[in-house]
């Protein structure tokens, strides 16, 4: 175990560094995460040295804009300062780039590219969160000292803004029990709303091609997250919603998931839990690994897909992503950097 009397400091405190840092402290490593908005981290940063942390580590994840140009600005001048006091204390500069080629939220694509090349030009290490991220991340960012945590999947609700109402879950499980039958297929598709989830925009037109072309099965959809287009084949919860994995494990034959950017949907660690195949379409990264772990399907042509329709999708192949994508294999991996 390596002695706990250096931190790490991670730039967001959400549901994904509790869950790496519960990893991290099992391997006897310090870690914390900046409380508040990020804009307050360089005065987070000072807080924890004057409190006498050895601080080694200052990790930069997202670089998500606002809709706010003086919150933007702000937060590139924060960013900023933070780099400066980093090497003053003589602190390694970490990035767990999320989104290898663009950020979920960019409302200022000016200041955004800035903050990035910043980041970029300063991080003693980069970090994409799947290996197969990292040969691109390599063309696109053009630098080298880039490897990969993998990251995993969550037990419960990933935030706070995923409202939990028994009263829509009971109307979905009704719906759900009305539709069921020997030859009807459940789509889910859930997410949050973003430009990059394509697959809100896809959905409804996907399962009325399958429905106008299948003549064994009857396709329905549950979409979660962002409105859609009304239909007598989607069940549409508009809002950001916890639904009971038992309803998911119960009644969901496919995930249907497709981003336009290089990021790791988290929808695949969920799916890959409950071994739940996904069915994808020709964007992003998510093809290559859905194709490298055999854990679902790239739609090429709706004939072809309906085709593959009945073939199982192996235990093993679910194993492996598990076994390869989890808290404990990242955890494992900063240890290792950590220690160097």
């Amino acid at each position: 175990m390596i002695p706990s009397n250096r931190m790490i400091i991670f730039q967001h405190n959400d549901t994904k560094f509790l869950c790496l840092h519960k990893e991290l402290k099992m391997l006897g490593i310090d870690s914390t995460a900046v409380i508040g908005h990020p804009i307050g981290a360089p005065l987070y940063l000072l807080k924890q040295v004057f409190l006498g942390k050895k601080v080694k580590y200052f990790v930069f994840r997202y670089i998500n804009d606002s809709n706010s140009l003086v919150l933007a600005y702000l937060r590139y001048i924060s960013e900023i300062i933070l780099i400066n006091f980093c090497k003053l204390l003589n602190i390694q500069i970490w990035w767990l780039c999320h989104n290898v080629d663009k950020e979920t939220t960019s409302f200022y694509p000016k200041i955004t590219k800035l903050r990035r090349q910043n980041v970029l030009r300063n991080a003693n290490q980069i970090f994409t969160t799947n290996k197969l991220l990292v040969p691109f991340a390599k063309q696109t960012l053009k630098v080298e000292n880039i490897d990969f945590l993998s990251l995993g999947y969550i037990s419960g609700k990933l935030s706070e803004k995923f409202v939990s109402d028994e009263k829509i879950n009971n109307q979905l499980r009704d719906w759900l029990h009305q539709k069921k039958g020997k030859n009807v297929k459940f789509l889910f598709c859930i997410g949050s709303p973003a430009d990059k989830a394509t697959h809100f925009k896809l959905i409804n037109s996907f399962i009325l091609k399958l429905n106008n072309i299948d003549n064994i099965y009857r396709w329905y959809g549950v979409v979660v997250g962002h409105p859609v287009n009304e239909s007598k084949y989607i069940f549409n919860i508009p809002t950001k919603h916890y639904i009971d994995p038992k309803i998911i494990l119960d009644f969901a034959n496919y995930y249907y998931r497709v981003i336009d950017d290089y990021s790791i949907s988290y929808s695949i660690f969920e799916a890959a839990e409950y071994n739940i195949p996904i069915i994808t379409e020709n964007y992003g990264i998510l093809p290559d690994i859905i194709k490298y772990y055999k854990i679902g399907y790239v739609v090429e042509s709706i004939e072809k897909f309906i085709e593959s329709v009945g073939n199982e999708i192996a235990a093993e192949n679910f194993n492996k992503f598990r076994n390869d994508n989890n808290w404990n294999m990242a955890a494992k991996k900063i240890a290792l950097y950590y220690n160097r």
